[in-house]
C-alpha cells in the first residue's frame, strides 16, 4: 500500500515492521498532515522553520509589490494575507462549512 506509513515515536521504541496485504509498511521520520510537520521525536524545529520562510515569502512579496513601506501599509497587508492563507487552510479541512 502507497498510502500507509508508519511513524517510530519515542526513545524506547521497538520499531517493529507492520505488514499489510502483504507488504510491509514503509518507516518515516515525519509526516506533514493539515499543514503541521509531525516528527518522530516531537520537536517544533522543522514546524517553526516552515511558518518562518512562509512569513519571509509573504513579506519578500510585500516588499517587491509595494514602493512604500511603512508600517500603516506593510502590517495591515501582512496581516490580511495571513488571514488569506488560513481561510484557505480551514477550508481544505472543512469543505461542508461554506
Amino acid at each position: 500500500m502507497d498510502i500507509c506509513e508508519v511513524m517510530h515515536m519515542g526513545y524506547n521504541n521497538i520499531q517493529a515492521e507492520y505488514v499489510t496485504d502483504g507488504s510491509i509498511l514503509e518507516s518515516v521520520n515525519e509526516e506533514k498532515d493539515l499543514g503541521v510537520i509531525i516528527s518522530e521525536d516531537l520537536k517544533w524545529d522543522k514546524q517553526c522553520g516552515a511558518a518562518m520562510s512562509k512569513a519571509n515569502k509573504i513579506l519578500g512579496m510585500i516588499k517587491r509589490s509595494f514602493s512604500v513601506r511603512s508600517r500603516e501599509i506593510v502590517i495591515p497587508l501582512y496581516k490580511k494575507s495571513g488571514q488569506a492563507s488560513f481561510r484557505i487552510l480551514y477550508s481544505d479541512m472543512e469543505p461542508t462549512l461554506h
